[in-house]
């Protein structure tokens, strides 16, 4: 019976290491997303204010086409108004995943605290030779006697 209980245990373990193995893989994979989305959407800016400034200058020199700095400080905006929903969705990300591990750790240590307490043993020492007891074990491991509990 005990041991049956510290397989349990262990399988318990496991499947919480597991779980948390997944959960910061999943963590590590959509950060990397929203890394490179964040790099496009800010070299695409970087690519804009070039064009932008390429337009200044031929629209003073009297070559450019009247109406693409406009257009592009629209586009500029529109890049920045996106990069800012990449930071909103992170955070927000970022918020879930804590109050998610928050709960985790309610529950398992509600969990804990709902778990009966294992009973200690009540002779700590051998009966026959005097031998002090290993955890719940039911037979002493130096002479073979038995406990009484």
């Amino acid at each position: 019976m005990a041991l049956d209980n510290v397989l349990d245990k262990i399988a318990a373990g496991a499947r919480s290491v597991a779980s948390s193995v997944a959960d910061t893989a999943e963590d590590v994979v959509n950060k990397g997303k929203r890394q490179v989305e964040t790099a496009k959407v800010k070299g695409d800016i970087r690519d804009a204010f070039a064009s932008l400034g390429e337009a200044v200058y031929a629209a003073e020199k009297g070559t450019g086409v009247e109406g693409s700095k406009e257009e592009l400080i629209a586009k500029i905006d529109e890049l920045n108004l996106r990069l800012n929903e990449i930071e909103n969705e992170r955070a927000a990300e970022k918020e879930q995943k804590e109050t998610e591990r928050a709960e985790r750790a309610a529950k398992k240590a509600e969990d804990a605290a709902a778990a009966p307490a294992a009973a200690e043993p009540a002779a700590a020492v051998c009966p026959k030779c005097g031998a002090a007891r290993v955890g719940t074990l039911k037979f002493c491991g130096n002479c073979g006697s038995e406990f009484t509990d």
